[in-house]
């Protein structure tokens, strides 16, 4: 093999490597984290994708990039569901992310507590609820016990945080990171917060 070919090689692995283990970065981002050239990225990307070893999910006005299959436990492979893929998109955007581990604390907010722990305005938490409930990673409840915004899969969120702790992670507040220690050892929260089966 020639060097320029050994180049080429090394080269898409890195590329294949940071899709790997940082599922659902973006073109900019990937060009960023490795210091290459946008058009050498995308230039591997479609061979990588022709490859069947990286797919692309169009998400929000960018195009995602997630290894064909992630690594699971052992030996065996664990596939991201479509669903993952999408909750993994939304982690790459800090106020999408903020939101997500605040829910994962709390189990249940209601609008007015999510402004306030945030400090955003009431119409940018709305704009991003609203792109959450619709990805189906947020339930809203607009009535009765349990009024307010609990995430779907609480377990799941849980789990690609541990996992893959994406890159704006660092900016979420300093408890996410001792809730999540716990959130796997924790009974289940029912929509209320309160763990499922404990008195009100």
């Amino acid at each position: 093999m020639t060097v320029p070919e050994l180049l080429e090689l090394e080269t898409r692995r890195a590329i294949y490597n940071l899709v790997l283990s940082q599922p659902g970065l973006h073109l900019r981002e990937i060009q960023r984290q490795l210091g290459m050239h946008v058009n050498l990225v995308e230039y591997h990307l479609h061979h990588l994708m022709a490859s069947e070893l990286i797919v692309s999910v169009d998400q929000g006005g960018y195009t995602r990039f997630f290894a064909s299959q992630a690594p699971g436990e052992g030996s065996n492979v664990d596939r991201l569901t479509s669903q993952d893929k999408r909750v993994l998109g939304m982690m790459r955007q800090p106020m999408p992310l903020r939101i997500m581990v605040y829910l994962l604390a709390s189990g249940n907010a209601q609008h007015k507590d999510v402004c306030e722990h945030l400090g955003c305005a009431p119409s940018t938490l709305t704009y991003h609820m609203k792109k959450l409930v619709k990805a189906r990673i947020v339930v809203q409840r607009s009535a009765g016990e349990g009024k307010g915004y609990h995430l779907a899969d609480r377990r799941g969120v849980a789990r690609l945080l541990m996992l893959y702790r994406p890159a704006p992670f660092d900016q979420v507040d300093a408890f996410s990171e001792l809730w999540l220690d716990l959130s796997m050892e924790a009974p289940e929260a029912g929509p209320t917060g309160r763990p499922q089966g404990t008195p009100d």
